[in-house]
C-alpha cells in the first residue's frame, strides 16, 4: 500500500512512499537523503515511537530488515533495556554510582582514571571516534576490542607490564559487564579479551616472566643506593634537605637546637616530616606494610615481644626481641572476605630506635590513640611528593649513576614499591614459603603465584608448600635477624 504523509502535527516531516507491515510497524522512504533509504517506524507497548534506518532502498530487503529491527526493539522493551544506545560515559556513570556505595574512594578513582587516561585516547586515536567517552558502545567494533592490548604495546618502547595491562582491561570489563547485567543498558557485552586470550602480532608482547620483580620493583642496586641515602642524608642537620630548615647553634651548622620538650627546632616543624618519612620507609621496606596501613598505624598497635625459641636469636639480639605490629586491613577487597580485620606483622628489634626517634620529635602526640606518623596530632595523609623528591636526590647524589626514580622499563617508583620489593625479595632471594609471605604481607596466594612468581612454580616452591608447617614460622623468624639495621 502506497500513500503520502500528510504534514499534520505529529507526522514525520519527510514526504514519501510508505508501507505498513503491522499495526505497530511501518516503513517510509526518506526523501531528504541522497540514497533515499527506507526507515522503519516502530510503536512500542508504552506508546513511544522509535525510528531506525534499514540502510537499503530496496523494498523487499527493507521489509525483512524492518521486521528484524522491530523484534530487537520489542526485546529491549521486554528486558527493560533503554531504546536509545548508551555511551561509554553512561556506562561509567552508572558504575560509579554503584562503586560509591560498595568500594573505597581509591578503587573507584582508579577505574575512572583508567577511562579518562587510557580508554578515551584509545577511542579517539585507535577506534576513530572523536567523541571520546561519549562514543556509543554499539559502534565499537569487535576487532578494536580484540586489538586493545596490541594498541597499548605500540605506545611503549620497552616491555609492558602484564599486570598493568591486565588491570586496565579489567577496569573496562568491570564497567561494561555491570552496564549489561545490572543496569540493562546493553543487549550484549562489549568486552576486551583477557590478556591470556589475546593475540599479538608484534615481538613486544607483555612479558610472562617474574613480573613484579623484573618490571616494576626496585632492583638490589637501587635499594642499596636508596638505603644509604636515607640512612646518611635524610636526617642530616646540615644536609641538602635540612640546611635551611633546622635551626642550629650559631657557628655550628651540624649542631641542632633542642626545644624544651626534646624535639628538634625547625621552621614549621618540617624536620618532623623528615622523621616521619624515615620511619615510614624502614617500616614498609622491612615489614611489607601498604602505604595506607602505615598511615593508619597507631601506637597501641605496636607491641614489644620475644621469640619463643631463643636458639633462633642472633648474637646482636641474644634476647630474641621483636616487635609485633597489629595491622588494620584497609583494602576494601580484603575487608569483604576476611573475618579478622587485623593481621600480625613481625618487625625486627632495631625498630625500637626508629620508634624512639619518632616519639622524641613528636612528644606531645605519642599516646596510645595517636597515629605513629602524625603532624601536630593529625594523621599523615600522604608522603608521596616528598618521597619523589628523595628519590630524585638519591639518584643525583650517588657515585654509581644509578637512577632510583624508575625502573629501566620506564615504570616510575612510589612508596608502594617498597612493599613489592619486600615480597619479591622474600620469595626469590630468601626463599621464604609463599604461604608464610601470604600471611605476613596480607596478599592472596593466587596473587603471589600469578604476579610475584613465574606462572609455573619451581620444584622448591612446590616442596615448601607441600611439606611446610604453616602454624610455625621458622623461616620468617630466621630472616628477621638478617634485615639491615639503619642505625
Amino acid at each position: 500500500m502506497a500513500n503520502k504523509f500528510s504534514k499534520q502535527k505529529g507526522k514525520p516531516v519527510a514526504v514519501g512512499d510508505w508501507t505498513r507491515i503491522n499495526s505497530n510497524l511501518y516503513i517510509y522512504r526518506n526523501l531528504r537523503t541522497r540514497k533515499q533509504n527506507w526507515v522503519a517506524k516502530i510503536r512500542t507497548g508504552s506508546g513511544e515511537s522509535v525510528s531506525r534506518s534499514t540502510k537499503t532502498d530496496d523494498l523487499p530487503t527493507a521489509i525483512q530488515r524492518a521486521i528484524v529491527i522491530y523484534d530487537q526493539i520489542q526485546d529491549r522493551v521486554r528486558n527493560e533495556i533503554p531504546l536509545s544506545d548508551c555511551t561509554v560515559e553512561d556506562c561509567l556513570r552508572g558504575w560509579l554510582k554503584h562503586a560509591e556505595k560498595k568500594l573505597s574512594a581509591g578503587g573507584a578513582h582508579q577505574v575512572k582514571a583508567a577511562f579518562t587516561n587510557i580508554f578515551e585516547p584509545w577511542l579517539i586515536n585507535e577506534v576513530g571516534h572523536a567523541e571520546g567517552l561519549k562514543t556509543k558502545v554499539v559502534s565499537i567494533k569487535k576487532r578494536y576490542l580484540a586489538g586493545f592490548a596490541e594498541y597499548r604495546e605500540r605506545l611503549h618502547e620497552n616491555k609492558y607490564s602484564r599486570t598493568t595491562l591486565q588491570c586496565h582491561i579489567s577496569c573496562w570489563n568491570r564497567v561494561l559487564n555491570y552496564a549489561k547485567n545490572k543496569l540493562n543498558m546493553l543487549d550484549k557485552p562489549y568486552l576486551i579479551p583477557k590478556l591470556r586470550d589475546s593475540q599479538y602480532s608484534g615481538s613486544n608482547s607483555p612479558t610472562t616472566a617474574v613480573v613484579r620483580p623484573s618490571i616494576n620493583t626496585f632492583s638490589e642496586e637501587q635499594i642499596k643506593v636508596l638505603d644509604h641515602w636515607i640512612r646518611t642524608q635524610l636526617l642530616r642537620v646540615n644536609g641538602v634537605l635540612n640546611k635551611n630548615i633546622v635551626n642550629t647553634e650559631k657557628g655550628q651548622s651540624n649542631k641542632r637546637i633542642i626545644r624544651a620538650d626534646g624535639s628538634t627546632s625547625s621552621n614549621g616543624d618540617l624536620y618532623l616530616t623528615r622523621v616521619n618519612l624515615f620511619g615510614t620507609y624502614w617500616l614498609m621496606r622491612n615489614c611489607s606494610l601498604r602505604t595506607q596501613e602505615a598511615q593508619y598505624l597507631k601506637w597501641k598497635h605496636v607491641k614489644k615481644s620475644t621469640i619463643t625459641n631463643l636458639d633462633k636469636a642472633s648474637k646482636h639480639n641474644p634476647k630474641g626481641e621483636i616487635f609485633v605490629l597489629h595491622i588494620e586491613e584497609r583494602k576494601s577487597s580484603r575487608l569483604a572476605i576476611l573475618k579478622d580485620k587485623t593481621r600480625i606483622v613481625i618487625g625486627p628489634f632495631w625498630l625500637q630506635n626508629i620508634f624512639d626517634l619518632i616519639k622524641r620529635e613528636n612528644p606531645s602526640h605519642s599516646d596510645d590513640e595517636s597515629f605513629v606518623f602524625n603532624f601536630r596530632g593529625v594523621r599523615r595523609d600522604t608522603q608521596a611528593k616528598f618521597f619523589q623528591k628523595v628519590l630524585k636526590l638519591a639518584s643525583e647524589g650517588n657515585k654509581y649513576n644509578i637512577d632510583c626514580t624508575s625502573h629501566s622499563s620506564g615504570t616510575g617508583f612510589s612508596l608502594g614499591h617498597l612493599r613489592s620489593y619486600f615480597i619479591s625479595n622474600a620469595l626469590l632471594t630468601r626463599h621464604i614459603n609463599p604461604i608464610v609471605v601470604s600471611r605476613i604481607a596480607g596478599v592472596g596466594l593466587n596473587t603471589i603465584m600469578n604476579y610475584y612468581l613465574t606462572n609455573e612454580p619451581t620444584s622448591y616452591v612446590k616442596e615448601l608448600m607441600g611439606g611446610h608447617r604453616v602454624t610455625v614460622h621458622p623461616d620468617l623468624l630466621q630472616s628477621i635477624h638478617t634485615l639491615k639495621n639503619p642505625f
